[in-house]
């Protein structure tokens, strides 16, 4: 009779090999999480929350509302003062840092293509808040197990490395308020069960997401959140590094551990960012910027992968096309979501599309033109498309630009 050890290595390797059983299939994930709604993943459901939704619940909603409205710049002591800075940090590996900083590897014109570059000349524009200092924490290497080893160790890599950074830029950890983080294992190797008895990697990084957030609260003592984003497509992956399914499955961790903030339900330990709760040990958490879709299948966002949108070396770290479609993910977010605008910007003359100072008959077809087609305009149209200021550019903003059109 077999050993129960050895009957289970015998039944994991027989499992792997029946066709279209393979517990780790590269072409399981066909729907982003955005779209897949009440439908499911092995079993767990889609959306971004619960009950395949991709808002934020109610409650939750309002308090990273309530937090965004309550953010002023502060001194480097942590103080607010009306000349210091909104620090927006980011967190994470190679992609995190190539995409929100540097640029791609071997491609030094594409840092021009980067967050922190397109939201820095936004600036001048007052369409980012000018007191908002962005800076680049993640760096390559930096896998979710770094960032989570806990207690934090502020003198060695990665949390050194970030700390560095911001001096280097005249600000402190005492500044930082706001944090973005992407980050995975490196070399995952077990997926998510086929009838989600096991939740794999997925379950692992959720742990780990929840002890960066506790990190965050330690090292920052300021922050107020933290959004979390999800992989790129890793279905053309050359290496190990990080291939499909588990660059699909990554996300199911930011939402297990989100979830878990939102139902305090303690599932990966306490999240707690209420004073009014208890002890604060960690930011109000949410999901930012949703960057996954199915190769040249448009996500629900319009959002596509091809082969070259990646490095021809390992198809895993962004080329330059892919920091320009990763980064424009990233600031259309800051700049529309209802938690961030209050702080990070979406300053403009609403309706004033040809930007002359004046609302006439003149800016009706610029309104046009961004409301039918609003991501081939500059961002800067779009923000001026969006009259009823709801981080959108849709129907709804008509109404409110015709009461402008009669009252000027």
């Amino acid at each position: 009779m077999l050993s129960n050890l050895a009957a289970l290595s015998l039944c994991t390797m027989l499992y792997a090999v029946l066709p279209g059983q393979s517990p780790c299939d590269p072409a399981a994930p066909q729907v982003a999480l955005i779209d897949l709604g009440t439908g499911t993943y092995k079993s767990f459901d889609g959306g971004l929350y619960a009950d395949g939704s991709n808002d934020r619940p109610a409650g939750h909603e309002n308090a990273g509302r309530a937090i965004a409205e309550s953010i002023v710049p502060l001194d480097v002591q942590g103080n607010p003062h009306p000349s210091g800075r909104i620090v927006l940090i980011s967190i994470g590996f190679s992609n995190m840092t190539q995409e929100w900083a540097v640029g791609a590897v071997g491609e030094p014109a594409s840092q021009a293509l980067t967050f922190t570059t397109k939201a820095t000349a936004l600036q001048a524009t007052g369409i980012v808040n000018p007191r908002v200092l962005i800076v680049d924490g993640a760096q390559g290497g930096a896998t979710a197990t770094a960032w989570g080893a806990t207690p934090p160790n502020m003198q060695s890599p990665p949390w050194s490395v970030a700390l560095n950074r911001l001096l280097q830029r005249g600000s402190s950890r005492f500044q930082v308020q706001i944090a973005c983080v992407k980050t995975a294992h490196g070399s995952p190797n077990q997926c998510i069960a086929p009838d989600g008895s096991s939740t794999g990697d997925a379950g692992l990084l959720a742990a780990d997401f929840v002890a960066i957030a506790r990190n965050l609260q330690i090292v920052f003592p300021n922050i107020r959140l933290a959004y979390s984003c999800s992989r790129t497509y890793g279905g053309y992956a050359l290496t190990g590094l990080n291939p499909e399914p588990f660059a699909f499955e990554q996300a199911y961790g930011v939402k297990w551990m989100i979830q878990s903030q939102i139902d305090a339900d303690g599932v990966y330990g306490d999240l707690n960012f209420d004073s009014a709760g208890g002890p604060v040990v960690s930011p109000w958490l949410s999901w930012g910027p949703y960057l996954w879709a199915n190769g040249l299948t448009p996500n629900g966002q319009g959002l596509f992968w091809a082969a070259d949108d990646f490095r021809p070396d390992d198809r895993t770290h962004p080329s330059g096309s892919g920091v320009d479609k990763a980064s424009d993910v990233m600031l259309h977010y800051f700049l529309s979501d209802t938690t961030a605008r209050p702080w990070f910007g979406w300053q403009c003359h609403y309706g004033d599309m040809n930007n002359n100072g004046t609302i006439d008959a003149a800016d009706v077809p610029f309104f046009v033109t961004a409301l039918l087609q609003p991501a081939d305009v500059p961002v800067g149209a779009r923000c001026r498309a969006d009259v009823n200021n709801d981080g959108h550019v849709d129907g709804a903003d008509i109404e409110a630009m015709i009461e402008l059109l009669i009252d000027t």
